[in-house]
């Protein structure tokens, strides 16, 4: 049976809210992006292995304890003695949510001597994204680790840009652009583009550029207007889903899981399978990813137990 391995962050994302002028009410949800991703994989069916920091702190046995009872393998998981990552979630009115962040703790505390030295065979993917690409130590393992393996297995990476944890846009960038020479796939949503290359950035453009440097197919999350795919030459358009919202965090990552879902379920996520993948494949994953995105919205924060229904078989 093949496996994904999900690489980047875990932590623990704080839903703020005003109650009257001398409280704030909280609550804590389990988050970020590659925990997110690994445990909507499990969610939709697919053997999933996490290569993250975990704390040893309360919150960090908290994590490893969910993922354990959700079935995400720990195997290739770094126990560390420094604090579990706090993100504060500020909603807006309309269920759209701004970050800052306590960081600089367990999740990006992996370096390139904690990466295993090969992978088993059975290994086919490696799915990677956010601040880790480009936060010390992690970042620097992720692209040695993307170097090493993206001759062989097929590598999607997410965007998923963070000004307040990685900075402007010019630090960023190089790193960026190196993970950019190693990806197969990568995911952004429209908003993560405008922030990373300005407010009139056009995703035609941006995915010309990285499609010229390699990047075999480019997905871009339009919010409520569904998603475009770059492939092949083609621009491919799915339409949103329309639903009651309650919070968009993990929504993203629920589309990146169920695309690769899409495939992986039908035993061709893989660099060699890749190849062979058709317009209407990518269409069909495409608005499979969607639907589960869009339910996720319906929930607070990235609860994955509401996509266990969405089987991507059942999904033409």
């Amino acid at each position: 049976m093949t496996m994904i391995v999900v690489c980047g962050e875990a932590l623990m994302d704080v839903f703020v809210a005003h109650t009257r002028q001398d409280r704030l009410e909280s609550e804590w949800v389990a988050g970020g992006s590659a925990f997110n991703v690994a445990r909507a994989l499990c969610a939709l069916g697919q053997p999933v292995s996490l290569l993250a920091g975990l704390s040893q702190d309360r919150f960090g046995l908290y994590l490893r304890d969910l993922l354990t009872r959700q079935g995400v393998d720990l195997a290739y998981a770094v126990s560390s003695d420094k604090p579990t990552t706090l993100a504060i979630v500020q909603q807006d009115g309309a269920g759209e949510h701004s970050f800052s962040f306590y960081g600089n703790g367990a999740d990006v505390q992996v370096g390139v001597d904690d990466l295993p030295d090969a992978f088993p065979d059975s290994v086919t993917s490696l799915v990677m994204g956010s601040y880790a690409l480009v936060t010390p130590p992690i970042g620097g393992a992720l692209a040695a680790l993307m170097a090493r393996d993206s001759a062989s297995r097929l590598i999607s990476i997410d965007l998923n840009y963070r000004p307040s944890i990685v900075g402007p846009p010019d630090r960023w960038q190089a790193q960026f652009d190196t993970a950019l020479g190693h990806a197969h796939i990568v995911k952004a949503s429209l908003e993560d583009l405008q922030l990373a290359y300005g407010p009139d950035a056009d995703p035609r453009t941006i995915a010309r550029d990285w499609r010229a440097r390699g990047v075999a197919l480019v997905l871009v999350t339009l919010g409520a207007q569904g998603a475009v795919a770059f492939y092949q030459d083609q621009v491919l358009p799915v339409e949103g889903v329309r639903v009651a919202v309650k919070d968009t965090v993990g929504a993203g990552d629920a589309f990146h899981a169920a695309f690769l879902a899409w495939f992986g379920a039908r035993n061709r996520l893989s660099l060699s399978a890749m190849p062979h993948w058709g317009a209407e494949d990518v269409s069909r994953a495409m608005a499979y990813a969607v639907s589960v995105s869009a339910q996720m919205c319906t929930v607070r924060g990235a609860a994955v137990d509401a996509l266990a229904a969405l089987d991507p078989l059942a999904y033409c």
